[in-house]
């Protein structure tokens, strides 16, 4: 059974960041080339600054396949404007591991 983790800890962070690095570089690598992903994932996808999104409002969530290992995250980000969508707030970026995004014969994907 997969699961849906409210991301609270560093470790569980640390992570996102690992999966970042992964999926990031296997999807956009070919689109903008390494140095701009390496950009990216320090600006937008380090410990650090998840840590101060964290702060701002945002949530992250680390989904689990169902052999209990981590395939996916995602994060949600507070809107101002008070639009619903996911308890009040808009899903920023779901980002699923290439290799884990196949349907599997009980029809759950991870």
């Amino acid at each position: 059974m997969i699961q849906i983790l409210n991301v609270e800890q560093d470790e569980q962070l640390h992570e996102i960041e690992r999966l970042a690095k992964i999926i990031w570089t296997e999807h956009y690598t070919p689109i903008i080339g390494s140095d701009q992903v390496t950009y990216m994932l320090d600006k937008y996808q380090s410990v650090a600054t998840m840590q101060e999104q964290l702060k701002d409002g945002y949530q992250y969530f680390l989904v689990l396949d169902d052999q209990n290992e981590s395939c996916a995250y995602l994060s949600v980000q507070p809107r101002e404007d008070g639009k619903v969508l996911f308890f009040k707030q808009n899903i920023r970026s779901l980002y699923l591991q290439r290799q884990r995004n196949r349907q599997k014969d009980d029809g759950v994907c991870c």
